[in-house]
């Protein structure tokens, strides 16, 4: 894996952070991690902006933390690779589609 692949990975965003938010929108991102507040759909609205908005290279790997019992659904143009429960929570894999 190059150097630039990996560098490109470690950019982390807070969602609070508007200077952070517009730094992430200049790259795309190939590996994200979703832990949004539990039950309150918040995951799927972030996907699909970082869909719409173009922050995911193709193919990228996104891990959604999730509520067990929340019922997380990717919305289009993700596909469902695994899930996995650990008590009541639950971690959904998903690929971006390209």
């Amino acid at each position: 894996m190059s150097r630039e692949r990996l560098r490109r990975s470690e950019l982390s965003t807070p969602g609070t952070s508007p200077k952070m938010m517009a730094k992430a929108a200049q790259s795309d991102a190939d590996l994200v991690f979703l832990d949004p507040p539990y039950g309150k759909g918040l995951a799927e609205t972030a996907l699909a902006a970082a869909r719409d908005g173009g922050w995911l290279a193709p193919d990228a790997l996104i891990v959604v933390e999730e509520a067990a019992d929340a019922r997380f659904t990717a919305p289009d143009g993700f596909n469902e690779i695994e899930r996995r429960r650990y008590d009541d929570t639950e971690l959904t894999f998903l690929r971006a589609m390209e």
